[in-house]
């Protein structure tokens, strides 16, 4: 079964990558997405995360934070 909403994570995904990335920030964001979004694909949810963490919005957030309004916005199961 396709993960709910995964049309609009397919959209985020196909930005990819932008430059001048801060991993430890992706690291930490990522590791709050999976463990909010258990069975999400891994990579997908890699590439959303590289993608929106060159977004001011997010970057302004702690990691963990931008993980949890990131998961509240993708339509399907809820975090928390």
């Amino acid at each position: 079964m396709t993960e709910p909403g995964s049309e609009w994570m397919d959209t985020v995904a196909a930005l990819g990558p932008p430059p001048g990335l801060d991993d430890a920030w992706i690291e930490r964001c990522m590791a709050r997405v999976l463990a909010l979004r258990l069975g999400i694909d891994t990579a997908k949810a890699h590439a959303i995360v590289r993608a929106l963490s060159n977004r001011h919005h997010w970057r302004t957030m702690d990691p963990e934070a931008a993980a949890e309004e990131l998961c509240r916005s993708i339509p399907g199961r809820r975090p928390g």
